[in-house]
């Protein structure tokens, strides 16, 4: 008793409840757990003791020292161990709940990526690359979650397979505790997923307004078209005394063209 208490102390292993007995037996073979040494050991444990000395007739000064007596070994064993099963069933519960909250994340995001995809109108080539940056960016916020989950998932199996190898009721408690500081992380994980995709689309969604039509004839260019070419590209597309529009940032003109020039010419 006194060696489990050291071993406690010294952080060499954790002991949560020792069980103190033998089975049935004589006077004499019982006569040990009436010990003063024994019942002192007993008495200055930190470690919580069962005492399950011989039948349920059988008592022994152990017996009155101990933090809980039970009538046999046995007993002692069930008193240890019990609730395993309602403490797995809490389990089983919070980790549907934390896969459910996890799809219901994921949708909403797969919803908002597709309504702000929905309302990009800008040249085809820009688009299809925006697109392809945000369906990367899912992907990549979905394997992060699913990850997590997985990891998640793990350590839920692995709280239930050390409940079913021992399961008192201190290790099970402390087991919850871990399932629920879990459980108050993931949501903030995910938010933080989402905020940073949030900011990404904002900014691609700027950055596409800028190489739009409109930002560009603001910083000074203008856009010239004829009834013949449309949109001129080239001076060898129209020709001298032929009509062209040129639109600006504000407003436009009508020109007829005086002279054409290969290369363009100095100002």
């Amino acid at each position: 008793i006194d060696k489990a208490n050291t071993l406690v102390a010294e952080n060499i292993r954790t002991i949560d409840v020792l069980i103190v007995g033998r089975g049935g037996g004589s006077l004499e073979d019982l006569w040990s757990f009436n010990e003063e040494v024994v019942a002192r050991a007993i008495a200055r444990s930190n470690i919580p003791i069962v005492s399950a000395v011989g039948h349920e007739i059988d008592y022994s000064i152990a017996d009155l020292v101990a933090d809980v007596r039970a009538a046999t070994p046995s007993q002692a064993a069930e008193l240890v161990t019990r609730d395993t099963e309602e403490w797995l069933q809490h389990i089983d519960s919070q980790a549907a709940q934390l896969n459910m909250l996890v799809q219901r994340k994921l949708a909403a995001q797969q919803a908002s990526l597709a309504h702000l995809k929905a309302r990009l109108r800008h040249p085809r080539h820009r688009l299809n690359l925006i697109r392809e940056q945000l369906k990367s960016a899912r992907d990549r916020a979905a394997l992060l979650i699913q990850q997590r989950l997985t990891r998640e998932r793990q350590i839920v199996n692995q709280i239930r397979r050390d409940l079913r190898a021992v399961s008192p009721t201190m290790i099970t408690r402390k087991q919850k505790d871990t399932v629920a500081r879990l459980h108050q992380q993931l949501p903030s994980l995910i938010a933080a997923v989402l905020n940073r995709q949030t900011d990404r689309v904002m900014h691609l969604t700027q950055l596409l307004t800028s190489l739009g039509p409109a930002s560009t004839l603001e910083r000074g260019y203008a856009i010239v078209t004829s009834v013949s070419a449309g949109v001129v590209r080239d001076s060898k597309t129209v020709s001298v005394d032929s009509e062209i529009t040129i639109r600006l940032h504000r407003g436009g003109l009508t020109s007829v063209i005086t002279e054409t020039h290969d290369e363009p010419k100095p100002a």
